[in-house]
């Protein structure tokens, strides 16, 4: 399965299968996860900020 999506690259000698890491792959999960980790963190914080300023709006033109 990691060698499907690319995380990972198989080599197969005799029974034995040998796999290390494929660093393209690697990359683009990482670049993925900062991404989703970033937007989670600035929707915690919005939402933090929030419940600690209640008057506060985001958008002050929402009347």
């Amino acid at each position: 399965m990691l060698a499907d999506v690319g995380l990972v690259r198989a080599r197969k000698d005799g029974r034995n299968r040998y796999y290390s890491l494929d660093s393209g792959g690697m990359r683009s999960l990482r670049e993925s996860l900062d991404i989703f980790w970033t937007d989670e963190l600035d929707s915690l914080v919005a939402e933090a900020t929030a419940l600690q300023h209640p008057n506060l709006k985001e958008n002050p033109d929402d009347h």
